[in-house]
């Protein structure tokens, strides 16, 4: 049995999640439209926002579950700068 389900390999695959994952910048249309992918493929995922500080830019993580013990974590910066997500 593969890490990664079929499903989710054909999501990492489509354009929209590779423009979003080669862009130092993301928008908010990028995340919603990965995000509903993800619903409509029936995919858990978990997307936490960081409205960013004086001191670090605001971030999105997206948290994609592949199965019980393994996940994928994805962290996107809306703006230039360090953020407060690992």
């Amino acid at each position: 049995m593969s890490i990664i389900n079929k499903e989710v390999e054909s999501l990492l695959a489509t354009d929209i999640f590779r423009s979003l994952l080669n862009s130092n910048i993301v928008t908010v249309a990028q995340i919603n439209a990965v995000t509903t992918l993800l619903f409509k493929a029936g995919i858990d995922f978990q997307l936490s926002f960081n409205r960013g500080t004086n001191s670090s830019a605001k971030q999105a993580q997206l948290k994609v579950y592949i199965n019980p013990t393994t996940s994928i974590n994805f962290v996107f910066a809306f703006e230039a700068g360090g953020g407060n997500f690992a």
